[in-house]
Parts: C-alpha cells; structure tokens; sequence
C-alpha cells in the first residue's frame, strides 16, 4: 500500500514540472519612432523638434557632416526631445538626412531647407552709365532696406586715378541713398570702363558699369600734302578712334589713287605730272555716328604744281617791320596797294579783341576785329574812322589781301574779290584826304608816334595769329585784272612799273627778308626786320614796345 502512495506522487510531481517550462517568457523585439519623419524649413532659418520613442536608449547619425542643420543631442532614452537648429538659406534648396538606433531599430528624419532670395540693393539710376570724356560730377541713385550709412561703395582699383568716390547721402524717398563722385576727364581717344559695387551685409549686391566715352576724333596731321611732279606714294597719318570711309573728289579720281591702309597711316598713289599744276581733295567720313550726331568728317588737299612760295612767317607773338635804313620812301601817297597772304590760325579772342595784318595804327591800318566788330572779320581803320568789312574768315586757310588807295577811294580785295560794307563795294576816306603816308619815318613809337607793322600795331596784344608771306607795296592801284591775273597771289615780275617794295620770303633762315623789288621805282635796300617776344619797356617818361631780334621762319607750299 504504502509503495502505490509513493509511486503516485512521484507521477504527480513530474507532472507538475512539465507545465512549469511551458510557461516561460519570449524576449521583446528592438522598436523606435518618431514624432515626424520630415521637416521643411523656410530660407530664414529656424528649428525643428523631434520626439523620440524607443525601446532602448538610442544613438543619432547621419550621411554626413551638415554646416547649415544641427541636433542638439546625438543619443537619449525613449521620450527625449532632439532640437534640429538649421541656418537661413539664400543659395540654393539642402536635404539633410539623419537616422536614430535603438538596438537593431532604425528610424529616418529628413530636413529640407527652401532656398529663398535676399533683399538686394537696388540700383535706380542707369546700371550701364556711358559718361563724357570731359568729365565731372556723377550721381548714382540706390534703394537698400538699410540705413545710407551702411551701405559700402567700391570700385575696381584700376579705375582709382580716374575715379574718385566722394559720399553717400540720404535720398529724398524712404530706403533712398545718393552715392557721388567724380570723374576725371579722358585726354586718350580710347574709352576705359569702371565697375561700381554697391553691397551692405545681409542684402544681395548690385553693380554699375561705367564707361567714360573718349571724345571722338576724325583728324589728319595735315590738311594740304604735296605730291612730287614725278609721282609717288603720299602717306596721311590718321589721328583717329571711328570707323571711316574714304573718298577722292572728282578733282583728283584721275590721278590719285587710294592705296590700302598701314596701321595708323592712309596710302595714296598720285600719278606724275607732266606741266602745268593741279589739287585733289580727299574726304574721310565717319560711318559709325551715334544716332542723332552728324559724322565726323576730314578733308585733305593733294597738290601738286611748281612750287612758287616755300616759306612763311610765323607771326604769333612776333613782327615785321621795315626800317627805312637806305632809300626813303615818298612821304605820302595819293595811289598806293598794299598786299600780302596770310593764313589765320585761330580767332580765339575776347569781344573787342584785336588781330593786326598791316599798316600804320591810327592812319591807315587792315586788322580783325575791334568793339563791334567779330574778330573774324576784318576791319579798314583810318585816321577818320573805321569801316566794319562784311566776308568772314576761317581759321587755317589761305588768303590773298590787297587794298588800294586812289585819293581817298578805297577798295579791299579778298582773293581777288571787292569786299564790301553796309553794302557798299569801295570805301571813302572820311576826313577827305585824297593822300596817306604809309611809310612814316621808323621808330619803337616812345611817344604815340607811328609807324608801318605788319602783324603789329599798338601794344604786345594785338599780334596776328597765323602765317604770313608774300608782302608787297606799290605806289598805284592794281586793278582787278592785275589782283586777278595768273598766279599773282604767290609772285610778280621783281623790276614790274611802280613796285616800290617786294619783300619776297625765300630765305627759309635769318632775322631779316630782303625786298626784292628792282625796278624803276623801287625803294632800294630796306628789308624787312623780325622781332618776336614783344615786351613793354620803361624808357623815362615814354614806354615803347621791343622785342628780340629774330624770324620764326615755317616751310610751306603754295599754291595748294
């Protein structure tokens, strides 16, 4: 009995084991989530928060090492909140990838940033400025949501010479700035460009170019070249920055040709000249004028002739003057002509001013201007008054002047032509002398007297401004023919009735100029004197006008 108790026992302990194992516990799985598993920020910045559940603690990382987004912890237990820091953005859209580790668990949080435009300077006036050569104030007028103070103007450092930034003051509207400076002028003939930059921090720059405009220039070295009689190649040196077009006259298409152009040089070939002489005109046109601008145009003259007169006088600041030292002229003349040809410079003179040819100051002179008259005009002043000539002269050109004198008659011929006033073709001596002394005896004039100038008359200042040549005096009147005749303007017979003094320029050298005049009634002897660098002298009570003895002699070639 007892063995049958033991043995159920031990059957009800074994089974009491075996239900115990079946019971035991299975391990959790690795979990971790996220409040959110993306993120947009905007282009200003700011931050993102992310909680974490996990079944673990946790670990943070990423693909790699981001500049512009941040965590604020990189590992945590279950329920911590991470703190995403990301910069403003104005480049370009980022992503950003991070993952969180909870034991074999993963989760995955992504972060777009939104790229977005900054606030930019804004340039109100031009951005591409073409300035003038000459120079001056410049304005540039900006809008910036900044104080006019913050703003910071720059330029390219090559452009410091030329381009000097002044300041910036506050516009008349709100955000409004003035930026000024100053330009220099451009004495080159090519432009030169400058960039401005206008920038303050947290806005967008903004730039202005600027290109100062040379000053335009179509010119030649010369206006007159001389071919040989045997013909040959003429080279005109251009001084130039347009394009341009070149054409020969009718005058001269039968015998110039345009060659090609070297560098800065025009080549023309002219064709030999047997006899006789002839001029060719060649006009260079811009073809690259700015609209509403007329082009530029230059003119050249070919010539080519026996040369007749190859010397001039330079009369700026300097005269001529015969000094009366053998023969003495008459004391006055009831008939007389006076020539000369002269080419005029330049009239830059005030109102009022005065540029004298020849003659005696105060009884019988030829010069331009005067009150009330242009200084491109010439004027006839005599002892009874002065008499305003109508023909207006250019600068840099040839003329042929003669004036005769016929008991109080008088008529001033300009290339051969009468000139006239108040429409009037001669001119009468007012106080009504029928006889002038245009050869009074020589003297530096030490108490009001006169005497015969050319160039010259009354004080340093009233000088003629160009090249003179050719001077004759006669003790008739020519006629028109006579003024007219073939090549009179340049030469005349040395021994022709009743020339009293040709004081023809063939030396090229020397401080005086021989009168040439050999005939009957020629005033023997007697050149003509130079003297430049005329000053004021005290000499006791009187003052006279002297300068140094000398000629400033320049080669020509006339006729053209």
């Amino acid at each position: 009995m007892k063995k049958f108790i033991f043995a159920a026992a031990a059957i009800l302990m074994a089974v009491v084991g075996c239900k115990e194992e079946k019971t035991l516990d299975v391990p959790e799985q690795d979990s971790i989530e996220l409040s959110a598993e993306t993120a947009t920020v905007k282009e200003e910045g700011g931050h993102v928060n992310v909680m974490v559940s996990s079944s673990a603690d946790w670990t943070l990382t990423s693909a790699e090492e981001y500049d512009w987004a941040a965590p604020s912890i990189k590992e945590g237990k279950d329920g911590d909140v991470v703190k995403f820091e990301v910069k403003e953005n104005y480049k370009e859209t980022k992503v950003a990838e991070f993952v969180f580790h909870a034991g074999k668990a993963t989760a995955k949080f992504t972060i777009t940033s939104v790229a977005g435009e900054l606030p930019a300077v804004k340039i109100l006036s031009e951005q591409d400025i073409k300035y003038s050569f000459e120079g001056g104030k410049l304005e540039v007028k900006i809008s910036a949501p900044v104080h006019y103070r913050a703003l910071k103007i720059t330029t390219a450092p090559d452009s410091k010479e030329w381009l000097e930034y002044k300041t910036t003051l506050k516009g008349s509207e709100e955000n409004e700035a003035i930026a000024h400076f100053v330009v220099s002028p451009l004495a080159g003939l090519e432009d030169r460009s400058a960039e401005i930059t206008v920038s303050a921090e947290g806005l967008v720059s903004a730039t202005v170019k600027l290109t100062q405009l040379a000053e335009r220039v179509l010119r030649t070295d010369n206006s007159v070249y001389k071919a040989e009689l045997k013909g040959g190649n003429i080279e005109v040196l251009m001084e130039t920055n347009v394009d341009y077009k070149v054409e020969i006259a009718a005058d001269g298409k039968d015998w110039l040709t345009y060659g090609k152009k070297d560098g800065n040089k025009e080549i023309f070939t002219a064709a030999a000249l047997e006899s006789g002489s002839r001029l060719g005109t060649v006009t260079f046109t811009q073809t690259n004028a700015e609209e509403g601008k007329d082009p530029l145009v230059a003119e050249i003259k070919v010539s080519q002739t026996v040369c007749l007169i190859s010397w001039a006088v330079q009369m700026n600041k300097a005269r001529l003057f015969p000094k009366w030292e053998d023969a003495r002229p008459a004391s006055s003349y009831r008939q007389f002509t006076l020539e000369t040809l002269f080419n005029p410079s330049d009239f830059n003179r005030s109102s009022g001013g005065i540029f004298t040819v020849m003659g005696v100051e105060g009884k019988f002179l030829l010069r331009f201007g005067d009150i009330g008259n242009p200084v491109d005009h010439l004027q006839l002043a005599l002892d009874g008054g002065n008499y305003n000539l109508d023909p207006k002269f250019e600068p840099n050109t040839w003329y042929h002047l003669a004036v005769t004198y016929d008991a109080g008659k008088i008529i001033v011929y300009v290339n051969g032509k009468p000139a006239t006033c108040q429409g009037a073709s001669s001119f009468q001596d007012k106080n009504g002398r029928t006889s002038v002394n245009i050869f009074p005896g020589w003297s530096y004039e030490p108490s009001g007297s006169r005497t015969f100038w050319y160039g010259y008359s009354y004080n340093k200042d009233r000088d003629f401004r160009g090249l003179m040549t050719e001077m004759r005096a006669w003790n008739r009147c020519l006629t028109a023919e006579e003024i007219n005749a073939p090549n009179h303007f340049y030469t005349v017979d040395e021994k022709a009735d009743g020339l009293l003094t040709y004081w023809k320029f063939t030396e090229g050298q020397g401080t005086t100029i021989a009168n040439k005049a050999t005939g009957k009634d020629a005033i023997a002897g007697n050149p003509l004197h130079g003297e430049t660098n005329i000053q004021e002298i005290r000499q006791g009570y009187n003052t006279i006008n002297k300068g140094d003895d000398g000629i400033k002699w320049v080669e020509v070639s006339l006729p053209l």
